[in-house]
């Protein structure tokens, strides 16, 4: 691994000296680039920062309006399920008295 490290040091001082002497910008118009870089960088990163706290508030949000909304929504259905079951009852009971009177009826046919 030691190689590796070493290899990989020489290797970008050479590319970078080869990229400094055979680059056909001046010192000043390269020290130019680099500002203008930085400051890209810079203003990009304070973008993806603000973006960040942005994202950051609106999961926030929605994670307290899930749960809030969950609740309400839970509470809800199970009132429809107990007002559904409460007028399906009797409607159930009848049809297993009827279900049962017709099983009576089909083992006590005779075959013929």
């Amino acid at each position: 691994m030691a190689k590796f490290s070493t290899g990989l040091t020489w290797g970008l001082i050479a590319g970078a000296t080869y990229g400094l002497l055979t680059v056909k910008k001046t010192g000043a118009q390269r020290i130019q680039s680099l500002t203008n870089y930085v400051a890209d960088v810079t203003i990009a990163t304070n973008d993806f920062q603000k973006s960040l706290g942005t994202f950051k508030t609106a999961l926030h949000n929605l994670a307290h309006e899930t749960q809030t909304t969950a609740v309400s929504a839970v509470d809800d259905i199970q009132k429809s399920m107990k007002t559904f079951n409460f007028q399906t009852e009797p409607r159930i009971k009848q049809i297993k008295a009827e279900v049962s009177d017709l099983t009576d009826v089909v083992q006590n046919v005779k075959p013929s």
